[in-house]
Protein backbone atom coordinates (compact mmCIF):
# COMPACT_ATOMS: atom_id res chain seq x y z
CA UNK A 1 0.00 0.00 0.00
CA UNK A 2 1.14 3.59 -0.58
CA UNK A 3 2.68 5.51 2.30
CA UNK A 4 0.88 8.15 4.34
CA UNK A 5 3.47 10.67 3.18
CA UNK A 6 2.58 9.96 -0.45
CA UNK A 7 -1.15 10.29 0.25
CA UNK A 8 -0.50 13.78 1.63
CA UNK A 9 0.54 14.80 -1.88
CA UNK A 10 -2.93 14.19 -3.32
CA UNK A 11 -5.35 14.50 -0.42
CA UNK A 12 -6.85 17.86 0.47
CA UNK A 13 -9.39 20.50 -0.50
CA UNK A 14 -9.55 22.34 -3.82
CA UNK A 15 -12.34 24.77 -4.67
CA UNK A 16 -15.58 23.04 -3.52
CA UNK A 17 -14.03 19.57 -3.64
CA UNK A 18 -12.10 17.27 -1.33
CA UNK A 19 -9.66 14.83 -2.90
CA UNK A 20 -8.98 11.66 -0.93
CA UNK A 21 -7.99 8.03 -1.30
CA UNK A 22 -10.64 5.39 -1.99
CA UNK A 23 -11.34 3.44 1.20
CA UNK A 24 -12.96 -0.02 1.37
CA UNK A 25 -16.17 1.61 2.58
CA UNK A 26 -16.22 3.57 -0.72
CA UNK A 27 -15.83 0.62 -3.07
CA UNK A 28 -19.53 0.09 -3.81
CA UNK A 29 -20.19 3.79 -4.39
CA UNK A 30 -17.14 4.13 -6.63
CA UNK A 31 -18.16 1.14 -8.74
CA UNK A 32 -21.69 2.55 -9.07
CA UNK A 33 -20.29 5.95 -10.05
CA UNK A 34 -18.20 4.38 -12.81
CA UNK A 35 -21.14 2.27 -14.02
CA UNK A 36 -23.55 5.20 -14.19
CA UNK A 37 -21.19 7.88 -15.48
CA UNK A 38 -18.13 6.51 -17.26
CA UNK A 39 -19.90 3.58 -18.94
CA UNK A 40 -22.72 5.87 -20.07
CA UNK A 41 -20.72 8.90 -21.21
CA UNK A 42 -17.13 8.01 -22.12
CA UNK A 43 -16.69 8.35 -25.91
CA UNK A 44 -16.09 4.69 -26.73
CA UNK A 45 -18.60 3.34 -24.22
CA UNK A 46 -21.21 5.72 -25.59
CA UNK A 47 -20.68 4.38 -29.11
CA UNK A 48 -20.95 0.80 -27.88
CA UNK A 49 -24.10 1.51 -25.86
CA UNK A 50 -24.84 1.21 -22.17
CA UNK A 51 -26.40 -1.94 -20.74
CA UNK A 52 -26.40 -3.52 -17.31
CA UNK A 53 -23.95 -6.31 -18.19
CA UNK A 54 -21.52 -3.81 -19.67
CA UNK A 55 -21.73 -1.63 -16.57
CA UNK A 56 -21.31 -4.68 -14.31
CA UNK A 57 -18.24 -5.85 -16.23
CA UNK A 58 -16.48 -2.49 -15.97
CA UNK A 59 -17.38 -2.31 -12.28
CA UNK A 60 -15.88 -5.77 -11.79
CA UNK A 61 -12.59 -4.72 -13.39
CA UNK A 62 -12.53 -1.59 -11.24
CA UNK A 63 -13.01 -3.72 -8.13
CA UNK A 64 -9.78 -5.57 -8.93
CA UNK A 65 -7.76 -2.36 -8.82
CA UNK A 66 -9.20 -0.55 -5.82
CA UNK A 67 -7.33 -2.59 -3.16
CA UNK A 68 -4.00 -1.37 -4.61
CA UNK A 69 -4.68 2.01 -3.00
CA UNK A 70 -3.78 4.09 -6.08
CA UNK A 71 -7.29 5.37 -6.82
CA UNK A 72 -8.93 8.56 -5.59
CA UNK A 73 -12.25 10.34 -5.41
CA UNK A 74 -13.22 13.98 -5.37
CA UNK A 75 -16.12 14.72 -3.04
CA UNK A 76 -18.31 17.79 -3.44
CA UNK A 77 -17.91 19.34 0.00
CA UNK A 78 -21.33 21.08 0.23
CA UNK A 79 -23.30 17.93 -0.66
CA UNK A 80 -20.94 15.04 0.17
CA UNK A 81 -21.56 13.56 -3.29
CA UNK A 82 -18.84 11.83 -5.27
CA UNK A 83 -18.06 14.36 -7.99
CA UNK A 84 -15.29 12.43 -9.71
CA UNK A 85 -13.23 9.24 -9.63
CA UNK A 86 -9.69 8.50 -10.76
CA UNK A 87 -8.96 4.76 -11.08
CA UNK A 88 -5.28 3.86 -11.36
CA UNK A 89 -3.50 0.52 -11.18
CA UNK A 90 0.05 -0.80 -11.12
CA UNK A 91 0.72 -2.47 -14.46
CA UNK A 92 3.23 -5.27 -13.94
CA UNK A 93 4.87 -7.73 -16.36
CA UNK A 94 2.23 -10.36 -15.53
CA UNK A 95 -0.77 -8.01 -15.61
CA UNK A 96 -3.62 -9.43 -17.70
CA UNK A 97 -7.39 -9.20 -18.07
CA UNK A 98 -7.62 -12.66 -19.63
CA UNK A 99 -9.01 -14.34 -16.51
CA UNK A 100 -11.70 -11.74 -15.81
CA UNK A 101 -15.16 -13.30 -16.47
CA UNK A 102 -16.68 -10.63 -18.71
CA UNK A 103 -20.32 -11.14 -19.74
CA UNK A 104 -20.97 -8.29 -22.14
CA UNK A 105 -19.86 -8.18 -25.77
CA UNK A 106 -19.33 -4.44 -25.30
CA UNK A 107 -16.79 -4.92 -22.53
CA UNK A 108 -14.97 -7.56 -24.58
CA UNK A 109 -14.80 -5.16 -27.53
CA UNK A 110 -13.52 -2.39 -25.24
CA UNK A 111 -10.86 -4.73 -23.87
CA UNK A 112 -9.89 -5.70 -27.42
CA UNK A 113 -9.37 -2.02 -28.23
CA UNK A 114 -7.21 -1.46 -25.15
CA UNK A 115 -5.14 -4.58 -25.81
CA UNK A 116 -4.57 -3.72 -29.47
CA UNK A 117 -3.55 -0.13 -28.95
CA UNK A 118 -1.22 -1.06 -26.08
CA UNK A 119 0.34 -3.79 -28.22
CA UNK A 120 0.85 -1.19 -30.97
CA UNK A 121 2.50 1.14 -28.45
CA UNK A 122 4.89 -1.68 -27.44
CA UNK A 123 6.42 0.42 -24.66
CA UNK A 124 8.20 -2.61 -23.21
CA UNK A 125 10.45 -2.96 -26.26
CA UNK A 126 10.51 0.69 -27.36
CA UNK A 127 11.35 2.11 -23.95
CA UNK A 128 12.73 -0.88 -22.06
CA UNK A 129 10.11 -0.72 -19.30
CA UNK A 130 7.84 -3.49 -18.05
CA UNK A 131 6.03 -1.77 -15.20
CA UNK A 132 4.19 1.53 -14.89
CA UNK A 133 1.23 3.27 -13.29
CA UNK A 134 -1.75 3.05 -15.64
CA UNK A 135 -4.55 5.60 -15.51
CA UNK A 136 -7.52 3.33 -16.19
CA UNK A 137 -10.60 5.51 -15.72
CA UNK A 138 -11.41 9.14 -15.06
CA UNK A 139 -15.10 9.66 -14.37
CA UNK A 140 -16.96 12.83 -13.46
CA UNK A 141 -20.64 13.28 -12.60
CA UNK A 142 -22.56 15.50 -15.07
CA UNK A 143 -23.25 18.11 -12.38
CA UNK A 144 -19.52 18.66 -11.84
CA UNK A 145 -18.09 18.61 -15.33
CA UNK A 146 -16.17 21.49 -16.92
CA UNK A 147 -14.88 22.60 -13.52
CA UNK A 148 -11.28 21.39 -13.88
CA UNK A 149 -11.60 18.15 -11.92
CA UNK A 150 -9.97 15.94 -14.57
CA UNK A 151 -6.92 18.19 -14.81
CA UNK A 152 -6.62 18.42 -11.05
CA UNK A 153 -6.79 14.62 -10.81
CA UNK A 154 -3.91 14.40 -13.29
CA UNK A 155 -1.76 16.95 -11.47
CA UNK A 156 -2.28 15.42 -8.05
CA UNK A 157 -1.97 11.83 -9.27
CA UNK A 158 1.28 12.52 -11.12
CA UNK A 159 2.81 14.04 -7.98
CA UNK A 160 1.49 11.14 -5.89
CA UNK A 161 2.87 8.49 -8.24
CA UNK A 162 6.24 10.23 -8.35
CA UNK A 163 6.30 10.23 -4.55
CA UNK A 164 5.55 6.50 -4.63
CA UNK A 165 8.56 5.86 -6.85
CA UNK A 166 6.84 5.16 -10.17
CA UNK A 167 9.00 6.06 -13.16
CA UNK A 168 6.32 6.06 -15.87
CA UNK A 169 2.60 6.72 -16.22
CA UNK A 170 0.54 5.44 -19.16
CA UNK A 171 -3.01 6.16 -20.24
CA UNK A 172 -5.28 5.20 -23.15
CA UNK A 173 -7.06 8.43 -24.08
CA UNK A 174 -10.30 8.49 -26.05
CA UNK A 175 -11.60 12.06 -25.84
CA UNK A 176 -10.34 15.48 -26.93
CA UNK A 177 -10.44 16.63 -23.29
CA UNK A 178 -8.13 13.91 -22.00
CA UNK A 179 -5.86 14.32 -25.02
CA UNK A 180 -5.40 18.00 -24.23
CA UNK A 181 -4.93 17.23 -20.54
CA UNK A 182 -2.20 14.66 -21.17
CA UNK A 183 -0.35 16.70 -23.81
CA UNK A 184 -0.37 19.71 -21.48
CA UNK A 185 1.29 17.57 -18.80
CA UNK A 186 4.05 16.16 -20.95
CA UNK A 187 2.59 12.82 -22.03
CA UNK A 188 3.81 11.65 -25.44
CA UNK A 189 1.84 9.70 -28.02
CA UNK A 190 2.90 6.06 -28.49
CA UNK A 191 0.17 4.66 -30.74
CA UNK A 192 -3.18 5.52 -32.30
CA UNK A 193 -6.25 3.66 -33.59
CA UNK A 194 -8.85 5.50 -35.65
CA UNK A 195 -12.24 4.00 -34.91
CA UNK A 196 -13.16 3.64 -38.57
CA UNK A 197 -10.28 1.14 -38.82
CA UNK A 198 -11.04 -0.78 -35.62
CA UNK A 199 -12.19 -4.30 -36.53
CA UNK A 200 -14.38 -6.84 -34.77
CA UNK A 201 -13.18 -10.24 -33.58
CA UNK A 202 -13.33 -11.59 -37.14
CA UNK A 203 -10.70 -8.97 -38.08
CA UNK A 204 -12.84 -8.07 -41.12
CA UNK A 205 -15.93 -6.22 -39.93
CA UNK A 206 -15.66 -2.64 -38.62
CA UNK A 207 -16.93 -2.36 -35.05
CA UNK A 208 -18.42 1.09 -35.56
CA UNK A 209 -20.59 2.51 -38.34
CA UNK A 210 -18.98 5.35 -40.26
CA UNK A 211 -22.09 7.50 -39.90
CA UNK A 212 -21.72 7.36 -36.10
CA UNK A 213 -18.13 8.57 -36.14
CA UNK A 214 -16.52 12.00 -36.17
CA UNK A 215 -12.93 13.12 -36.55
CA UNK A 216 -12.63 12.94 -32.76
CA UNK A 217 -13.30 9.21 -32.59
CA UNK A 218 -9.87 7.69 -32.09
CA UNK A 219 -7.79 6.37 -29.20
CA UNK A 220 -4.14 6.91 -28.33
CA UNK A 221 -1.66 5.52 -25.83
CA UNK A 222 0.09 8.37 -24.03
CA UNK A 223 3.19 7.85 -21.89
CA UNK A 224 4.94 10.14 -19.43
CA UNK A 225 8.28 9.72 -17.71
CA UNK A 226 7.87 10.80 -14.08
Amino acid sequence: MPSEESYKVIEGDWKDFRFRRVLPADYEAVQEHVAQNFVRDENTCKLLGWNEDFAADVSLVVSLFLPEGLSFIAEHIPTGKIAGVRITFHHKPDSSFDGVPLKSRNSKILLKLVNEIEEMADVVNKHGIDTWAEFFIASTSPDFRNQGLAGEFYDRSINFLTAEGFKHALVVVTSPYTRKATIKRGFEQQSRIDYENFLDFDEKTPVFKKEDLTSEHYAMVMLKTL
